[in-house]
């Protein structure tokens, strides 16, 4: 398989391979990565699944949060409920939390398309 993902009319590589902490306390991950990112030795305190997660995550301990937002394959969220949930991740991350957001198992995360004009 191509190491290229195929977005819209954009092609372009993932960004990251495993959990990536992108600023203090923020991590990204994959899907198949989220169970990864709640225990130690990242154990966030607030997970945000783009696409899907697994039960699993109660047997491994996990008692935090969980804020599910989904979205669409390369798809974005309106814009309002965007920049609610952006706030939200600055909250927690400010307060000292660990926050990490996982898309689909193939990318890095919702794709953000150029606005049309």
């Amino acid at each position: 398989m191509s190491k290229w993902k195929h977005t819209n009319r954009f092609i372009a590589p993932p960004c990251h391979i495993g959990p990536v902490e992108v600023i203090k306390n923020l991590i990204c991950g994959s899907e198949d990565e989220a169970l990864v990112m709640a225990k130690a030795p990242i154990k966030v305190d607030t997970l945000i699944p783009l696409n899907d997660l697994d039960a699993k995550i109660w047997d491994l301990g996990f008692r935090g949060e969980i804020l599910y937002y989904p979205v669409k394959d390369y798809g974005t969220l309106p814009n309002d409920v965007l920049y609610d949930l952006v706030s939200k991740i600055i909250d927690r991350i400010r307060s000292g939390k660990k926050v990490a957001y996982s898309a689909w198992a193939d990318t890095a995360g919702p794709v953000m398309s150029p606005p049309s004009y």
